[in-house]
């Protein structure tokens, strides 16, 4: 008979785990002795799941018994055994499982062992021997500047960011079941079900996080769920069931309580991991998993209804848990991240069973993990300045340099490093990855408001530049909202058209992001010393070096000629004369298509599919057509690029131009822009004699644009 544990043990490791550490050593006890009988790995391979433990009694039957991992391990315990085995003479015991049950997989239960009429607390895979479908290993950032609310996939490129952010709202995603029409539908088969995915939304993101990442800049996908019903949406099992969107809340928890939640949940997760996740990136390549938004303000960004944090993390936990052994499925190290924000040391509301102290939310996910099975989630930290309305966070009062500050702002980012060094933070002896995914300077309504957000934007780069232990820093806003009170935005939006969001004009911030990890990172920051009151970097960015600003080289501006006379040919890279080649739909581009007539000619569309958003179309942002080349070509006896274009001019573009850029496998880019003055076809060359990157050729992009904010259906 299996002896139930007393009433703080049997409410589950998970709830467990919000008291002491040392209450997890006193999970189980024997009925005749103090051994405790605990589960100290579960180690996962292709085949088998393996049990590993202690304390079970010299010689001791042993039943490993797994369930769901939102069980109370009281209630896993009640199910048959999956496997069992006998105990060495130390107690010891190792029991071995199939890995498959069925059509499940058991890398998702929670496991426990009962022996001699008593049972372990729950315990999950933390030992990940398994290969997953994508082998490779994680790559941080190529540098630490990001850039979020990234309309513009051609702009994202042209300022170098290396990181992006994209919010990713399940109920747009998820259906509930099969619709009238399949072909509006992607299928999906997780634990042995079909699941079905919303093809338009999933088409659409794929546009845009393929642009991203060709651009250099992937996303950290914000897992979210909102409270926006559509036809066949998956809201009602998405949602926590104690989620109260009639009080408050503007994201929702997710439901990784009921078994429907939890199979919807993980089904949509490993879909996603799964398709972003690629080796060769068909659909882009995501930088990162954040599960949520600012969960310490739950009330607000992760409504699960009133309750207290360890009661919030029962179920959080369980969320982040899943996100991350779905993704591991997918990759070899995904990084999966909470959310959190600038309120370190204290909460956003008064009402205890609303929000949190970020700092507890971290020591508690630490807890919890070890105790029941530790794996690498990450933080994602929103280190906005304390008044977010005032970009001068070098003064702000209650960010101090203490572990017990009020808040971790830019100021003092060094605290939230510091604390996730600790050895009760680590995970197997390294530090936890941060990426700083939200956050930016406000422009205030002053002469001087533009100058004080590009300076605060300087000052916040330098200092996390050269703060180690940070692998991005995703500056808030690509263009200011007009519908925002923040105004984040490198550009300001346009008040002409009516979308609140379509880009103005650029802002003081703009060049000093753009330039800001180059050779000219201090020609352009110079001026906001005198803003911030200091004479050198160095007053406020400990470990400053300038040898060490530049990290990204700019592109070789190489002379473009039109309608040059050519002396010599080279090879044809392409002729269009069939569609076999591998040019394909680029920046703010929709698809081309091949004219095969008249010697051949590609046709890049970008009004054809109501999909794409109205960045796409206003003449100002760039669109064009790239090709990745089967192998890289030696240019240096033929070092001229020869480009035929015609662009029509509907009368509303203004000035026609036209780029092309050409990369090299060594990471160098050369580049050439033209003004175009006629509708007929114009014919740019490009002198890439003295270019360094001109042995490797591996990609060409050409791009067109105008210079107005007003519709081109090209």
């Amino acid at each position: 008979m299996v002896r139930r544990l007393s009433a703080v043990v049997v409410a589950g490791a998970v709830v467990l785990l919000g008291q002491s550490p040392a209450l997890a050593q006193d999970r189980a006890e024997t009925e005749n002795g103090d051994d405790v009988l605990v589960i100290s790995s579960v180690r996962v391979t292709d085949g088998v799941v393996e049990v590993v433990g202690s304390g079970a009694g010299a010689g001791a039957e042993v039943a490993v018994h797994g369930g769901s991992p939102a069980a109370e391990p009281g209630d896993v315990v009640d199910a048959t055994a999956e496997g069992t085995g006998t105990a060495d003479g130390s107690g010891g015991f190792t029991v071995s499982i199939p890995r498959s049950d069925g059509a499940g997989d058991r890398l998702y239960s929670q496991f426990v062992a009962e022996a001699g009429g008593a049972v372990s607390g729950g315990h999950f895979a933390d030992d990940f021997a398994f290969t997953p479908r994508y082998d490779y290993p994680y790559q941080p950032p190529a540098s630490k500047k990001g850039l979020s609310g990234t309309q513009m996939a051609d702009d994202v490129e042209e300022l170098g960011a290396t990181s992006s952010k994209f919010n990713l709202p399940f109920q747009k995603l998820v259906d509930a079941g099969p619709a009238a029409d399949p072909g509006t539908q992607i299928t999906f088969e997780s634990q042995g079900r079909t699941f079905y995915f919303n093809r338009s939304y999933v088409e659409r993101m794929d546009r845009q996080v393929k642009t991203l990442y060709e651009a250099g800049a992937p996303p950290y996908f914000i897992l979210l769920l909102q409270n926006k019903a559509r036809e066949n949406s998956a809201l009602d099992v998405l949602m926590h069931p104690n989620a109260d969107p009639s009080q408050g809340g503007r994201i929702f928890a997710f439901n990784t309580v009921t078994d429907e939640g939890i199979a919807h949940y993980t089904a949509a997760v490993e879909f996603l991991t799964d398709r972003y996740s690629r080796t060769d990136a068909r659909y882009g390549r995501a930088a990162g998993w954040v599960v949520g938004n600012e969960i310490d303000a739950q009330w607000v960004w992760g409504n699960a209804g009133e309750m207290t944090m360890d009661e919030y993390l029962d179920h959080y936990m369980t969320t982040l848990r899943l996100t991350y052994l779905a993704a591991r499925k997918a990759t070899t190290e995904p990084v999966v991240m909470t959310s959190l924000t600038k309120h370190w040391n204290h909460s956003h509301d008064t009402n205890p069973l609303r929000s949190y102290k970020p700092r507890d939310i971290l020591d508690s996910l630490a807890r919890r993990s070890k105790n029941t099975g530790d794996f690498p989630w990450h933080v994602a930290y929103h280190s906005y300045p304390q008044d977010l309305r005032d970009p001068r966070f070098w003064n702000d009062p209650d960010a101090t340099h203490d572990v017990d500050t009020k808040y971790v702002t830019f100021k003092n980012l060094e605290v939230l490093v510091d604390y996730m060094r600790r050895p009760e933070m680590l995970y197997q002896g390294e530090p936890r990855r941060i990426a700083l995914t939200e956050q930016g300077a406000h422009t205030l309504s002053t002469e001087d408001g533009e100058e004080l957000q590009a300076a605060a934007y300087a000052l916040a780069y330098y200092r996390i530049l050269f703060l180690d232990g940070i692998d991005a820093f995703v500056n808030q806003r690509h263009v200011t909202h007009g519908n925002s009170a923040l105004r984040h935005g490198l550009w300001t939006n346009d008040p002409d058209r009516p979308e609140p969001n379509a880009p103005g004009r650029k802002k003081k911030i703009y060049n000093v992001f753009k330039y800001i990890d180059t050779e000219r990172s201090l020609e352009v920051t110079e001026f906001a010393k005198d803003i911030i009151g200091i004479t050198n970097w160095s007053e406020m960015v400990p470990g400053f070096d300038p040898d060490k600003l530049a990290v990204r080289d700019l592109p070789t501006t190489v002379g473009t000629d039109i309608d040059a006379v050519t002396l010599g040919t080279g090879p044809a890279l392409s002729d269009f004369s069939t569609d076999t080649d591998n040019w394909e739909a680029g920046v703010n581009t929709s698809s081309v298509s091949h004219i095969t007539d008249n010697g051949g000619a590609l046709r890049v569309h970008f009004n054809n599919n109501a999909d794409l958003k109205f960045w796409s179309t206003i003449a100002k942002t760039w669109k064009g057509t790239n090709v990745d080349l089967p192998q890289p070509i030696n240019a240096t006896n033929t070092p001229h690029l020869t480009i035929p274009i015609r662009v029509p001019d509907p009368g509303n573009l203004g000035t026609r131009h036209a780029k092309i850029k050409v990369h090299s496998t060594n990471g160098t880019t050369a580049e050439g822009t033209a003004t175009l003055h006629s509708t007929d076809w114009t014919t740019l060359t490009l002198d890439l004699s003295t270019w360094t990157g001109n042995t490797t050729i591996n990609n060409i992009k050409v791009w067109v644009r105008g210079t107005t904010n007003n519709d081109w259906s090209g």
